[in-house]
């Protein structure tokens, strides 16, 4: 300790101020101020560590960090201790963190967080200020202070059940719509961006950018998570891999009840594998990384192009049994009316054979009583009759047949398939019950006009399609034997050899072993 009961010297009195202050005991201010501050030299000659609250942080002009150090607990009455990383020291300082434990200065020096801080003590007398100049930071007292407030966290969370809330929401079946909140710049917000563009789908994505450190971080997450959910499908939570001291703000009450209080899936993606944040155990999924979150959210617009894709198989197999089962009705009425076609011709040319016969054997007796009153009256007269008969039967044989040549034209183009079938069963019913071989034919060339348009309604021809009957050439007279004898031709114009049998009154030459059917044998 000095010895103030030393004269001073007059010089430095004279210097001290006004007036004679070289008295016996007397000391000047100036000496009392280098006394203080060489005794706060001596008292705290080294390195001390000092543990408190960290309120009051600010940036200086300097560089330097400028914070308070709180006393907490019961009884401190409010005392601080100013604090100061002067920008000499604060990379320094950094770096250490960095390389020692994986932490930052701003995830120490954080409002509200207990921090342990190594630094020599100086007093400004002049100022009456107390100075602590920290020059090393320790994170194990803010890595335990943080465990604690996140065990509190978990515990109000659960309280209020705000784990819940996403569980029961759904992101749609192609959510691709994707807000990413996350620090704009960073490789974990470039890497997710990346991914999601780079997908081969049509995602649009956008960046909501957000602080993820320092003593705001919290609130400033917690305000994001609204303002992305306003119009996404689905939000990401990312952060880049990293510091477990920088997950404070991500088990911070807030943000956790930002999450469950949207209307919206959020992912986190937060990077950090082995450590489970209050955030995660909120959201709606919680991936290891932020590259995990991207792929989680393009792993559901795949399931959804699967189920689209499913879909799609199922409905074109549905569509092609459809198109065989109509085709199937399309074949099967196309056979019936094929078939009724067939017993309705048959039907119609017994009737034309009966009623061409009997006109054939009418003109043959009237040719023969021509020729008698001729031979008997000596007359010429006889000739014109003959000619009259002829132009008789050929107009009887030629309107017999043109119904062979007209044929139908229905208007079918226009016709639905359901029409096709609907005209096939008519047609079917009206061949079931006529005689005529007008209508036959006709008929037969309305049911093959609907097949094909059927046919052009399914795209594709039926298999083995059956054309309907054609209209025969003008048949032969007919010629019954044992094996034709369920078959009947419609004759054509009698030769003159049959003319002259008809006048004779003998019957056409027949096949050999033929028995002749007494139904269809013109009348002697």
């Amino acid at each position: 300790m000095p010895d103030l009961d030393r004269p001073i010297p007059a010089g430095r009195a004279d210097r001290a101020g006004r007036g004679d202050l070289s008295g016996r005991n007397t000391a000047a201010v100036s000496d009392i101020a280098r006394l203080v501050e060489d005794q706060f030299r001596m008292g705290f000659p080294h390195r001390i560590w000092v543990a408190g609250e960290v309120s009051e942080v600010r940036h200086g002009a300097d560089g330097g960090l400028y914070f308070d150090l709180r006393a907490t607990g019961e009884g401190s009455g409010g005392l601080r201790l100013p604090a100061v990383v002067t920008g000499e020291v604060l990379p320094e300082v950094g770096a250490v963190l960095d390389r020692m434990h994986d932490a930052d200065v701003a995830d120490l020096v954080c409002e509200g967080r207990l921090l342990r801080a190594g630094g020599l003590l100086r007093y400004h007398f002049a100022e009456h200020r107390l100075d602590f100049v920290v020059t090393a930071l320790d994170p194990t007292t803010t890595s335990a202070g943080l465990a604690a407030d996140q065990e509190a966290v978990r515990h109000r969370v659960a309280a209020e059940r705000l784990a819940e809330r996403q569980r029961v929401l759904s992101p749609g079946a192609a959510p691709v719509r994707v807000a990413v909140v996350g620090r704009p710049g960073s490789p974990a917000v470039r890497r997710v961006m990346e991914r999601l563009s780079g997908s081969g789908y049509a995602v649009r994505a956008r960046v909501v950018p957000v602080a993820a450190a320092g003593g705001a971080a919290a609130e400033h997450l917690a305000a994001a998570i609204p303002a992305a959910a306003a119009d996404a499908d689905l939000v990401l939570l990312v952060r880049e891999e990293g510091r477990r001291l920088g997950l404070a703000p991500f088990d911070s009450y807030p943000l956790a009840r930002a999450i469950a209080a949207t209307t919206v899936p959020v992912v986190t993606g937060i990077g950090a594998a082995e450590d489970h944040t209050v955030a995660d155990e909120v959201a709606f999924e919680a991936a290891p990384t932020a590259l995990a979150a991207a792929d989680a959210v393009l792993a559901r617009i795949s399931a959804a192009e699967q189920r689209l894709r499913v879909a799609r198989d199922d409905v074109r197999a549905q569509g092609v049994q459809a198109l065989d089962r109509a085709g199937d009705q399309l074949a099967h009425a196309r056979d019936e009316v094929e078939h009724t076609g067939r017993e309705a011709e048959r039907r119609a040319a017994g009737a034309a054979n009966r009623r061409y016969r009997w006109v054939l054997a009418g003109a043959g007796v009237l040719a023969l009583a021509l020729v008698a009153v001729a031979v008997l009256a000596h007359s010429g007269w006889w000739l014109l009759g003959l000619v009259a008969l002829v132009a008789l039967v050929a107009g009887f044989h030629w309107q017999r047949t043109s119904y062979l040549r007209k044929g139908s034209r229905a208007m079918v183009a226009e016709v639905s398939f359901t029409e096709v079938l609907e005209r096939l069963r008519r047609i079917r019913d009206e061949l079931a019950l006529t005689s005529s071989p007008e209508k036959v034919y006709r008929f037969s060339d309305e049911a093959r006009q609907l097949v094909e348009r059927g046919e052009s309604v399914l795209g594709r021809p039926l298999d083995a399609v059956a054309e309907p009957p054609s209209p025969p050439s003008p048949p032969s007279p007919p010629k019954v034997t044992a094996a034709t004898a369920d078959t009947v031709s419609i004759p054509s114009v009698p030769s003159a050899a049959s003319s002259t049998a008809a006048v004779a009154g003998t019957e056409p030459p027949a096949t050999t072993g033929a028995t002749a059917d007494p139904a269809t044998a013109p009348p002697r």
